[in-house]
């Protein structure tokens, strides 16, 4: 009570003195925050500087750079927060090429020389880095990096790993200085920083009441989110025993800090964790709640009230210089829609122009000129590229010198170099030069040899395992250089292959491979195991094709394969040498957003193939496509079609196939063989919480020259897991037949 009196009879001197505003960190907590930012501006209490720590960097930086709160709340509530953790890069932002090869989910280690490279944290923040780069690319452009020119002037708070010391950052990228706060040990790789390797600002100052009193701020709020003491039965992971230490570790320093603040709201979250960031809504109100509680108190210390000073009438005639991208009659419109939200011409001018994603532009007012400067691009960099040659980047970024800055463009173009695979982290800086924009690019290398293992079982195959070294930026230019060794109980694969994904800046692909194959496959009649044949061969394979963008590839492929066909037992299969030469002409376009369990998108392949040169004369035509749709965040419905026919006397090594867990329920994987083939069929899966997924399908199918159409149903439950799903399913078909199926690691 006496520090309240004591504020009191200050009251004049406060009332015309800086309030700043120091936000803790606390994870999902922190989110309550946005609820208390909400009651300040209703109240018309002015924020004069902001400090923030760890969530309260995010939250305080965004408010800094002029987001509302009602704006931040928006982003809140439609942000996937889950989306940060993972590091794979969006899936349609990666070479067709490289899409078969990510799917797999093998397990992955990189090298420098013969030293492993151990990852720092459970991911790199690029997802992050790069969506709170497009939310303050305008901002951090307009202050020049100075903090202290930001609409409110704000500091993050970060801590040193090496030398344990607080860091302050008031300059640079604003998005970087946000990710620094924010890298909790263990969760994100420590950020580099001038030289230092920065993590979580909570370690040192959990709410930066110092630093905003350093700042300036004579009035210092203080928001206290930080997560409590867990009890025992919540300590279930690494990460989650990871934030208790560092609560334990904190506890001091956050009571110290709480103690110099002139006034604490700290919101009831009980029952509320660090991880919680599903419960946008509730936590929010929380904090609008315990804020609108203590208003009273605070309005007591402070003035709250704010002028309005309006919006001056815009000259009439108002006349348009600079303007390229909008025509001047838009532009009056926007004119006159923002002077009904008390928008100036200039604000009015500028909010069209971030509408359609041009964020980097400006307009001036002056002697009846309204002067227009959209934020032309007049030279773009790279650093970082150690290895890579700079085309590779620059060939994967959309905007060009000359070009107005766009957004929408930028993000593109970061996930396709991103994409690329060649790169941990990417990122661009923005600065004026003269009477434009200049762009830097910056890539952070990863270590390009690689080795790659997979574990996969099946009752048809039994085990099998994958081993894989490579090397992915050969000569700087992208190209990459496989060895593999495929060692199972009925399959034994040696193979060697190097894979261009673009050729110099165009779009052309090739690739070149080689390899011997052992293979112990069974021969069926009326569902009986009739055979078994052992197949040897070598196989030499080269393509060369054409991106069509991202959406897919067009590539003709040149493959001889050559061995003999053993006796195992039974009968139903050639004995002896075969030897296939053909050319394929396969097309193939894929949007699906992931894999395995795509959500949305379509994938369609379709090849023709003609066998001669040789060997065998044959044709054959095959179309596969699959549909992915979903709905209420958590149900997908899919549809696939698969179609094949080739010459009724194909070589028995190329036919086609029908039966198995993917094709038609009831029956053993490539049961049928034939020369024509149809099966078709419907799905319907649900995504539980914790990676688990339930599905059930109906499968239509046929394949000639049996002549009876075959219907199945089934259902199945799977589990993602770190070598790829594990999925057990049951099914049975209208002959009666039934078979339960175990799937577990990616196929490969």
């Amino acid at each position: 009570m006496w520090r309240l009196s004591f504020l009191v009879l200050l009251w004049p001197s406060l009332a015309s003195g800086t309030v700043g505003l120091a936000l803790s960190g606390g994870g999902a907590r922190g989110l309550a925050q946005i609820g208390v930012l909400k009651v300040l501006e209703r109240a018309g209490v002015k924020v004069d500087r902001i400090a923030g720590t760890s969530i309260g960097a995010v939250i305080g930086g965004l408010y800094a750079a002029g987001y509302s709160a009602k704006e931040i709340e928006a982003l809140a509530r439609k942000v996937d927060w889950g989306a940060f953790i993972g590091n794979s890069p969006p899936r349609t932002s990666l070479f067709p090429g490289m899409r078969e090869e990510e799917d797999r989910n093998l397990l992955q280690v990189r090298f420098q020389w013969l030293r492993p490279e151990l990852p720092r944290g459970l991911t790199r923040g690029q997802r992050l880095a790069h969506f709170l780069w497009t939310l303050t690319a305008r901002a951090s452009y307009l202050c020049g990096g100075d903090f202290d020119l930001l609409p409110i002037p704000y500091r993050a708070v970060a801590t040193d790993i090496v030398t344990g010391g607080k860091v302050v950052i008031g300059r640079g990228d604003l998005s970087e200085a946000m990710l620094a706060s924010i890298s909790v040990p263990l969760l994100f790789v420590p950020h580099p920083w001038k030289g230092r390797w920065l993590a979580d600002g909570g370690l040192k100052e959990p709410v930066p009441v110092e630093t905003v009193r350093e700042m300036g701020a004579d009035f210092v709020i203080a928001v206290d989110t930080s997560a409590p003491l867990r009890p025992k039965g919540t300590l279930r992971t690494p990460l989650e025993i990871a934030d208790q230490a560092t609560t334990i570790l904190m506890a001091d320093e956050l009571r110290k800090q709480l103690e110099k603040a002139d006034f604490v709201v700290a919101p009831k979250l009980e029952g509320y964790s660090s991880f919680d960031y599903r419960k946008v809504d509730s936590l929010i109100a929380l904090g609008e709640e315990e804020m609108e509680e203590k208003l009273p108190e605070l309005l007591d210390l402070l003035d709250g009230t704010q002028s309005d000073e309006g919006t001056s009438e815009p000259p009439p005639n108002l006349v348009f210089e600079g303007n390229t991208l909008i025509s001047d009659e838009r532009l009056r419109e926007a004119v006159r829609e923002g002077r009904r939200e008390g928008l100036s011409p200039e604000e009015a001018v500028e909010k069209e122009y971030i509408r359609r994603g041009y964020i980097l532009a400006t307009a001036k007012l002056e002697d009846g000129k309204l002067e227009v400067d959209e934020g032309r691009i007049v030279g773009i960099d790279v650093e970082g590229n150690r290895t890579t040659r700079r085309y590779v980047v620059l060939r994967e970024f959309p905007l060009k010198v000359g070009d107005v800055f766009h957004v929408g463009k930028v993000k593109r173009g970061v996930e396709q170099i991103y994409g690329t695979g060649l790169f941990d982290r990417v990122s661009v800086r923005l600065r004026r030069k003269g009477k434009g924009v200049a762009l830097t690019i910056s890539v952070r290398e990863h270590p390009y040899s690689v080795v790659r293992l997979g574990l996969h079982f099946d009752r048809r195959k039994r085990s099998e395992m994958l081993a894989e070294l490579g090397y992915d930026n050969v000569l700087g230019t992208g190209g990459r250089l496989r060895s593999s060794v495929v060692l199972g109980e009925r399959r034994q694969v040696y193979a060697a292959n190097f894979c261009m994904d673009r050729f110099l800046r165009t779009y052309w692909t090739f690739s070149f491979g080689l390899g011997h194959k052992v293979k112990r496959s069974y021969i069926f009649e009326e569902g009986e195991e009739v055979g078994e044949y052992r197949r040897r061969s070598g196989f030499l394979v080269a393509s060369l094709g054409r991106q069509i963008r991202r959406l897919g590839d067009i590539s003709l492929e040149l493959r001889e394969e050559g061995g003999w066909m053993e006796e195992v037992r039974g009968y139903g299969y050639p004995k002896g040498e075969f030897e296939v030469r053909s050319a394929r002409l396969k097309v193939c376009f894929d949007t699906l957003d992931r894999y395995p369990f795509p959500r949305r998108g379509r994938r369609t392949e379709v090849l023709w193939e003609r066998g001669g040169f040789g060997g065998p004369n044959y044709f054959k035509f095959y179309l596969a496509t699959e549909s992915y749709f979903t709905f209420l965040s958590r149900n997908t419905l899919s549809v696939k079609l698969r179609y094949g026919i080739s010459s009724p006397k194909v070589p028995f090594t190329e036919q086609l196939t029908l039966g198995g867990q993917e094709d038609l329920f009831g029956y053993r994987e490539e049961e049928m063989r034939g020369w024509k083939v149809l099966c078709v069929n419907f799905g319907y899966r649900y995504r539980m919480p914790k990676y688990t997924h339930i599905g059930i399908r109906a499968d239509i199918g046929r394949i000639w020259p049996r002549g009876k159409l075959l219907l199945s149903f089934g259902g199945s439950i799977s589990l993602e897991t770190l070598i790829g799903p594990m999925t057990l399913s049951y099914g049975f078909s209208s002959e009666g037949r039934r078979r339960l199926y175990l799937s577990v690691g990616s196929k490969f």
